[in-house]
């Protein structure tokens, strides 16, 4: 069963922010229209929890993981949701990608480290693609290349930094 460390919302949502160069804005309720200095579209936050919500279902997690109720970039920890914090469009959908490519991380390394290669194949084929269903391939590509050829080192090393607020087991 998976269980939620501290500051996962905010872990995350600084993964998302650097991998996607992130932007901050003060504005209240935002909507698809409106944009940050930047350009970007940004939404609110009951759109974001959609967003992310709707995400979720695009993905299977590995057996015996399940979705963390009150992920997204607009929840407090007590998973109140925080309506006037606007949120790029696309980084809920991000947090729902990178929350499943930690799962299957998760799966593939503990299967290689227990040598069961037909899990650690079956995880490895479900990370190889992610390269057809998120945007936030080019994060990920060389790790889960890498480790499709038997090295799962940079694999090991990114799951450790970017995945270790998330445990999947006890």
């Amino acid at each position: 069963m998976v269980t939620r460390s501290r500051g996962v919302i905010a872990v995350v949502a600084m993964v998302v922010a650097g991998a996607l160069g992130g932007c901050t804005s003060s504005s209240k309720d935002a909507t698809p229209d409106e944009a940050e200095p930047n350009g970007v579209p940004v939404i609110n936050a009951s759109q974001a929890v959609e967003e992310y919500t709707q995400r979720q279902k695009a993905w299977t997690l590995p057996e015996g993981v399940v979705w963390l109720e009150g992920l997204g970039p607009t929840r407090d920890e007590n998973g109140n949701v925080l309506e006037d914090q606007p949120v790029p469009v696309g980084e809920a959908a991000d947090m729902a990608d990178l929350y499943w490519l930690c799962a299957w991380r998760w799966a593939y390394l503990t299967a290689l480290d227990a040598g069961d290669t037909a899990k650690a194949d079956e995880a490895m084929a479900t990370l190889l693609t992610f390269e057809q269903k998120s945007r936030l391939w080019s994060l990920a590509k060389d790790e889960i290349t890498k480790a499709s050829l038997g090295d799962p080192s940079e694999m090991r090393l990114y799951y450790e930094h970017q995945c270790d607020y998330l445990v999947f087991a006890e």
